[in-house]
């Protein structure tokens, strides 16, 4: 069988990026909407993420990796307090950051992450939203220091032949 060749792992193709790195710079307190990134936008390659609506549309698909940091504020309070925000694809809760607190004192601080790795076919939508929230209780971005950070990559387009 000599001039056939068996092939074997991946060929040399390299797909358009899609990439994305916000953040906020105010306060945000409004639950179940998605959260928007219009204020800071230090990457958008591929421009998948709406940075108005604060929802990322897969232009391809395939494997992504979603980041999501945040820290919120309590406000002085002897009651159990706490800030869930939820990942979300095409209106379907994944997963969650939460953290609670009580006895908290006035502008005290608790930081919350979720990261997920997800299969998307194009035009699947994932966005962050404030699933649970207490009175009084915010995610704390002050305009000098941006705490809430939202970041997203595709890892391997899924490559159809």
């Amino acid at each position: 069988m000599a001039g056939f060749r068996k092939w074997i792992g991946y060929d040399d193709i390299k797909s358009a990026p899609v990439y994305f790195y916000v953040q906020r710079n105010s306060l945000f307190n409004t639950g179940n909407v998605s959260i928007p990134f219009h204020q800071v936008s230090k990457l958008n390659i591929g421009n998948a993420m709406d940075l108005t609506t604060g929802k990322f549309t897969a232009p391809v698909p395939g494997t992504y990796f979603f980041s999501f940091t945040g820290h919120a504020t309590f406000p002085t309070s002897s009651s159990l307090l706490g800030l869930g925000v939820g990942l979300y694809l095409n209106g379907n809760f994944i997963g969650w950051g939460y953290v609670e607190e009580y006895n908290t004192l006035n502008l005290q601080e608790t930081p919350l992450t979720l990261q997920s790795t997800l299969n998307l076919q194009k035009g699947d939508e994932i966005w962050l939203q404030i699933t649970l929230i207490s009175d009084s209780v915010s995610l704390l971005d002050d305009g000098r220091n941006c705490w809430t950070h939202f970041t997203g990559y595709i890892l391997e387009e899924e490559m159809i032949f």
